[in-house]
């Protein structure tokens, strides 16, 4: 089961189309409540449904002898301020000591971003949506993989308190179309996010993430990190954003051992 770069465009067009038709008709729903927007994490998804471009250049270390170098395509597109459509194209670079580079694209993403703002008075926001992991890597060079299809439902939610964003996202990993020998698990991932204005150019960052197995092996496989970074607004009358982050395991993390990002926000005006 292939996917082509034809056949994910077709899709992700007519993903849009439907997005937009559904999403038209809130247009003039409580336009009061709508006017807050939560800030964009690094390492952890956005809860509010935007209207953006994000440029991603990650360094990995999984492993003693092997490195990662990902450099990743964001687009977001947001026809109303409750729903967005998502689309993540990841192209990554694997080196190791011992053995030749490889280089491949990874399993691009397609995901429907809902949000709630029934309690936006009192600066609370509920989201959730779903997201398609699509087979476009090479399971014969360990990128992602070509037959792997995942569906991955998820929640989340924030509060904003004075200079401080709170956020929770949790998203389950449902993988499908596996061949016979295979035995990939059902995963859940919980990410925490604080966020703390230090004034309208510059944000700071602390987030912790756990990944579980929770399929029905007795042995589940438990993964836990955390993060730290900053974000910067060059001119703040101009959309765009850098964002520096770092990211650590906590105890034994089959993962990775660090991990570092430099993204490039453009927000395109509602």
């Amino acid at each position: 089961m292939r996917f082509s770069l034809n056949k994910i465009v077709i899709l992700f067009s007519i993903t849009v189309a439907f997005g937009t038709s559904n999403s038209f008709a809130q247009k003039n729903q409580n336009a009061h409540e709508n006017q807050f927007e939560f800030s964009h994490p690094i390492f952890t998804e956005s809860i509010s449904p935007d209207s953006k471009i994000r440029l991603n250049y990650v360094n990995t270390k999984v492993a003693d002898s092997l490195s990662s170098h990902g450099f990743d395509l964001e687009m977001e597109y947001a026809p109303v301020r409750t729903f967005s459509i998502h689309l993540d194209i990841p192209y990554t670079v694997l080196k190791s000591k011992s053995a030749s580079t490889l280089s491949h694209l990874e399993d691009i993403e397609l995901a429907l971003k809902f949000a709630n703002f029934a309690f936006a008075k009192h600066k609370v926001l509920f989201g959730y949506g779903v997201s398609f992991g699509l087979p476009t890597g090479s399971a014969l060079k360990g990128i992602g993989s070509d037959h792997i299809f995942s569906i991955n439902p998820f929640l989340n939610g924030g509060v904003m308190w004075r200079r401080w964003e709170w956020t929770a996202y949790f998203t389950f990993d449902i993988p499908t179309n596996q061949q016979p020998q295979e035995d990939l698990q059902t995963g859940l991932e919980s990410r925490l996010t604080a966020l703390y204005h230090l004034d309208a150019r510059w944000e700071f960052l602390l987030e912790a993430g756990n990944s579980t197995e929770i399929g029905h092996r007795t042995t589940m496989e438990k993964n836990y990190d955390i993060a730290e970074g900053i974000k910067f607004r060059p001119n703040r009358e101009k959309p765009w954003i850098l964002a520096l982050g770092v990211r650590q395991p906590l105890g034994q993390n089959s993962e990775f051992k660090f991990q570092g990002m430099f993204s490039l926000f453009y927000h395109f005006e509602d």
